[in-house]
C-alpha cells in the first residue's frame, strides 16, 4: 500500500509540471514558429548556394577557353540543373531553347 503523503507530493509535482507546460503554450508556439522559419531560410540558402556553385563552374569553364557555342543562335552554352539532372543550355534562354545532355 502506498503512503498517502508521498502520493500527494507526487500528484502535486506532476500537476505543477502539467500546469507550467500549459501556461507556457505561447513559448512552445514561438519555438515552433522559429523552427519553421529556420527550415524555410535553410531551404532558400541551399538553393542560392546551388546557384552560386553552378555560376562559379560556368565562370571557370569560360575562363579556360572551353566555351561551347549554341548551334542554333551562336550563344554560349552554360551548365544548368533541371529535374532530370545537369545539362548545357543556351545562355539566351528563353529566346533560344537549345539544350544538350551532359555525358
Amino acid at each position: 500500500m502506498a503512503d498517502p503523503a508521498l502520493t500527494n507530493v507526487l500528484n502535486s509535482f506532476l500537476f505543477g509540471i502539467v500546469k507550467a507546460f500549459f501556461e507556457l503554450w505561447w513559448l512552445w508556439l514561438l519555438i515552433l514558429a522559429l523552427y519553421l522559419v529556420m527550415e524555410f531560410l535553410n531551404s532558400i540558402l541551399y538553393k542560392v548556394d546551388k546557384y552560386k556553385k553552378h555560376s562559379l563552374i560556368n565562370k571557370l569553364y569560360f575562363k579556360r577557353g572551353g566555351s561551347k557555342k549554341c548551334p542554333q543562335c551562336g550563344g554560349n552554352l552554360v551548365k544548368r540543373t533541371g529535374k532530370y539532372g545537369d545539362f548545357y543550355g543556351c545562355q539566351n534562354y528563353p529566346k533560344c531553347r537549345f539544350t544538350e545532355k551532359i555525358g
